[in-house]
């Protein structure tokens, strides 16, 4: 995993630094279920991990509980091999599925910040 920006995506958007630290620094290992237009996403980091689901066009709430426990409305869309994640006072995710594994943009505002994942073997 390689991460630019990402820090200061958290800070823009509230998150404390006590809060934002083992999420930003840490490895991070992700995985996407894609079940017909129904999808989960877990993220882990050594200390913890986080799942959120939703079905594509669909309004749905999650608990932003890797940081700091926030409730937020969201929708996702597919475009071809991206999986576009909005959220209400969170940054919008433009996931970018590739052969080698996903990047990952993280929008707020004007900022834009880049993580990029590697698939397993």
């Amino acid at each position: 995993m390689s991460s630019e920006g990402y820090e200061q995506s958290l800070q823009c958007i509230g998150i404390g630094p006590d809060a934002r630290q083992p999420g930003a620094s840490e490895p991070q290992t992700v995985t996407i279920v894609q079940e017909m237009e129904h999808y989960a996403l877990t993220a882990s980091v050594p200390a913890k991990t986080y799942t959120t689901q939703f079905t594509l066009v669909a309004e749905y709430v999650e608990t932003s509980d890797f940081f700091d426990d926030r409730q937020v409305k969201g929708i996702v869309r597919r475009d071809n091999n991206r999986i576009i994640q909005h959220r209400r006072s969170q940054p919008m995710v433009v996931r970018t599925l590739t052969e080698e594994g996903f990047e990952a943009a993280f929008v707020v505002g004007t900022l834009v910040a880049q993580r990029k994942y590697r698939r397993r073997p």
